[in-house]
């Protein structure tokens, strides 16, 4: 509950409905609307999100139905996967990453956990699906492969389990610069 009211309290498009001089209606729907895509980023696809108002006492009352939680499995590779070895894929989307982030004018090496990460919360939000998408877009380039097409979804699975399924409609055939001369 935390994280999700720190997000939702960060999103300029709710501080706007959330004036006191908008109307109560669009500020509900916008704040089950944002609490849902909170519950789906975080393994909760079917979470039933219910807001309504208490005018007497003024107070929002925000009912909330999680459903079954859904945590990350198996990465599954199918499609014109062209010469790409899905193990090396797999490996790199399994691993911590360390990311460069630049601090008062110095560069510092930060490591990230795993973007697939087994047995922690699986993505099914719009957003969070679109994160995952950009990190295996990012991973295929580290393996050489500049321009692939990919499908990228969660598919649920008895259990409780999710699996991330990358689908190639196309690979192009990678490659790495060795060497760049000027003269």
């Amino acid at each position: 509950p935390q994280s999700i009211r720190r997000a939702v309290f960060n999103d300029l498009g709710f501080l706007l409905v959330s004036h006191p001089k908008a109307p109560l209606d669009a500020f509900l729907k916008s704040l089950e609307e944002r609490i849902r895509i909170g519950y789906a980023s975080n393994g909760f696809p079917d979470a039933g999100i219910n807001a309504k108002a208490e005018k007497n006492r003024r107070r929002i009352i925000v009912a909330v139905h999680g459903g079954q939680r859904f945590i990350k499995d198996r990465i599954i590779i199918s499609g014109n996967t062209g010469d790409l070895n899905a193990t090396d894929l797999i490996q790199i989307l399994t691993s911590p990453r360390i990311e460069k982030k630049e601090e008062d004018g110095e560069e510092k090496e930060e490591e990230s956990p795993p973007l697939w990460e087994k047995g922690t919360a699986a993505p099914f939000s719009r957003f969070s699906l679109d994160a995952l998408r950009l990190g295996v877009l990012k991973a295929l380039k580290e393996l050489g492969y500049w321009k692939p097409e990919i499908e990228l979804r969660v598919v649920r699975r008895d259990g409780g389990l999710g699996d991330l399924n990358i689908k190639f409609i196309k690979t192009d055939p990678g490659g790495f610069l060795n060497r760049i001369v000027v003269e």
